[in-house]
């Protein structure tokens, strides 16, 4: 598929082989693309580097992803790198999308990246595989242009693997080099291989995200999976239409930047946008509520503890009665 400026909106691309993108072959524009599946695309072609198990991206400007899966994509012996993207040169995002379970038999089970830009928001990527080194990006320093970025925000990354244990790798060059930048997520740092320049900001960790049901490798393909944040107030089951407790409570429900509108989330959400494929949206899992206000919560974040006891101790025997004289 060659796509121009357009808008592709609630597609399934499945299945299908090519030489430079297995599913598409994005170049010199900037089209939208939204609520797609593209899954269980390949390229492979003995000799060549073929590239982009699914994706190859050229030189595009403004080009978006919004709400998509990206799912089971391989880059197979007789490919190269990037098991779900390739990408030379252009600015692109993706919001609110998933990657889960590409495979690549060389460098980058999701994105390889030689020149250009690429922002990822409110993503996920779990289950994805590289067969050499980086399990989900490999970024090149530039050559020809001003820069290679990645920048990462709100998102979780979980479970991807390949033999060096690398999540990223950043490259340096004597022009200038690759960079990445996250902030917000949910991300094992020490798997970055960083020779290039790495800025992480905001709160960031590493803990089990606690999906609702992950993705699997089954019997020939990938099975996708729930991504939704366990909640114990609830979360969004899609088989259902209903919203379902659960025994366990995600660390990544509100633990986005909280400078971020929440959007569409539903109530409670404590005013925080959540990370991962949900957040902002109204399958957002749900935040404890607070119900009701406590005399001695002098803090105001619903519990009675000691630093609503230090504002208490911090006051005693103030007084602001006019004529002091009436203080005591």
């Amino acid at each position: 598929m060659h796509l121009s400026y357009c808008t592709i909106e609630n597609c399934i691309i499945e299945n299908s082989t090519g030489l430079n993108g297995g599913a598409m072959l994005i170049r010199n524009s900037g089209p939208t693309i939204r609520r797609c599946t593209i899954r269980n695309n390949s390229v492979a072609y003995p000799g060549v580097a073929v590239r982009g198990g699914a994706i190859y991206l050229f030189n595009n400007t403004d080009l978006r992803f919004i709400d998509c899966v990206i799912s089971g994509n391989q880059c197979l012996p007789g490919g190269y790198n990037g098991g779900a993207i390739y990408k030379d040169r252009g600015t692109d995002s993706f919001d609110n999308c998933i990657f889960e379970g590409n495979y690549s038999n060389n460098n980058a089970g999701v994105l390889y990246i030689e020149r250009g830009d690429t922002e990822f928001t409110n993503c996920v990527f779990y289950g994805n595989e590289a067969e050499v080194t980086v399990s989900c990006f490999y970024i090149v320093y530039p050559m020809q242009v001003p820069s290679t970025s990645v920048t990462v925000k709100n998102s979780i990354f979980w479970n991807n693997t390949s033999p060096t244990g690398t999540l990223a790798k950043v490259l340096s060059g004597a022009i200038t080099d690759g960079v990445l930048n996250y902030s917000y997520c949910d991300i094992n740092p020490s798997q970055i291989d960083a020779a290039g320049i790495v800025n992480a900001s905001g709160v960031n960790f590493n803990t089990n995200p606690l999906f609702a049901s992950p993705g699997y490798m089954g019997a020939t393909d990938w099975v996708s999976g729930d991504y939704h944040l366990n909640s114990m107030v609830g979360h969004y089951d899609a088989a259902t239409d209903s919203w379902v407790q659960d025994a366990s409570h995600s660390p990544c429900i509100d633990a986005g930047d909280p400078t971020d509108p929440v959007g569409l989330e539903p109530i409670p959400n404590e005013g925080i946008i959540n990370m991962g494929a949900y957040g902002g949206t109204s399958q957002a899992s749900k935040s404890p509520d607070c119900i009701g206000s406590l005399p001695a919560d002098l803090s105001g974040d619903c519990r009675v503890d000691i630093e609503d006891f230090a504002m208490f101790a911090a006051s005693w025997l103030d007084c602001n009665i006019i004529p002091a004289d009436f203080c005591w």
